[in-house]
């Protein structure tokens, strides 16, 4: 049996004031100027990942677990900053265990100075195991479980839809979904897991997976099951053009459905281990 462990929007971040997305982000009107917007981000300092506790209970959850492989799906950092990045490049590297993570929006974000734009290719150099051809590469594979990931973060001018879309929005561009597809059929492998950062069909404007139907059309034979993070919601499997999409809450920001680590157990199927923080520990829920 193959175990892999899941952590998923970490949001590690050099300062405790580091700007994160305010609440005041969805009382924006139309007739407030974009300095008035940017004044009133700059304002609100959110904390991101300086939970230490759950950090540390985090840390040591995965060391005393075993698993093949740690899978981050994005969102490692609060901004895409050298500085963020190497904060959770430097935990992650504590772990000593073997770990590989691709990229979510905020790690894309080049600095809260001009609204977070997206783009930043900082992540590829502070994390050079995720050297993907064409946004997409294969994060794991042994004996018949391949996994591979894709990058959907928006690229440098491409502010999504609707005001301040870029901050929590991904897109789906079909030459990623050729290369998915590509990969996936390279070997013969009973188990092909797609890792992403953005949910499917998340049911949120501000969070959505742009174009998603392109993912729809490839996902009739493709993947055995998705991974994904984002929307920091509780750890779920949902189903999405009916393969299984296998959810993970955030790790360590703080979130009113609680933090959440998956350990994905995969044999003749991929099955989703669930484990929130207590308040002490990481503890398996039903």
């Amino acid at each position: 049996m193959i175990r892999l462990l899941q952590l998923s929007d970490l949001h590690f971040h050099d300062r405790p004031n580091r700007i994160g997305l305010p609440d005041s982000l969805v009382a924006f009107t139309e007739a407030q100027s974009y300095v008035e917007r940017l004044k009133i981000l700059r304002e609100a300092g959110v904390v991101g990942s300086d939970q230490t506790d759950v950090a540390a209970s985090a840390a040591a959850f995965v060391k005393a677990n075993p698993v093949d492989m740690v899978i981050v799906t994005g969102d490692v950092a609060t901004t895409g900053t050298w500085q963020d990045l190497a904060i959770a490049w430097n935990w992650l590297h504590a772990l000593g265990v073997p770990w590989i993570a691709l990229p979510g929006n905020h790690d894309r974000f080049k600095s809260e100075v001009d609204l977070f734009p997206p783009g930043n290719p900082q992540f590829d150099y502070t994390f050079p195991t995720w050297s993907a051809r064409q946004g997409v590469q294969v994060m794991f594979q042994r004996d018949n479980v391949t996994v591979i990931g894709a990058d959907f973060t928006l690229q440098a001018g491409d502010y999504g839809e609707g005001p301040f879309g870029h901050l929590g929005q991904g897109r789906v561009r079909q030459e990623l979904v050729d290369e998915l597809v590509r990969q996936s059929d390279l070997g013969t492998f009973a188990i092909v897991i797609w890792a992403i950062h953005f949910e499917p069909d998340a049911g949120d404007a501000a969070l959505a997976l742009l174009d998603d139907d392109l993912l729809i059309a490839e996902c009739t034979n493709e993947p055995t099951a998705i991974i994904c993070g984002h929307t920091h919601k509780a750890s779920r499997v949902k189903t999405f053009s009916g393969i299984p999409v296998l959810c993970c809450g955030t790790t360590l920001q703080e979130s009113q459905y609680g933090n959440w680590i998956n350990i994905l157990e995969i044999d003749d199927k991929v099955v989703q281990r669930r484990f929130k923080y207590d308040g002490t520990a990481f503890v398996e829920q039903a």
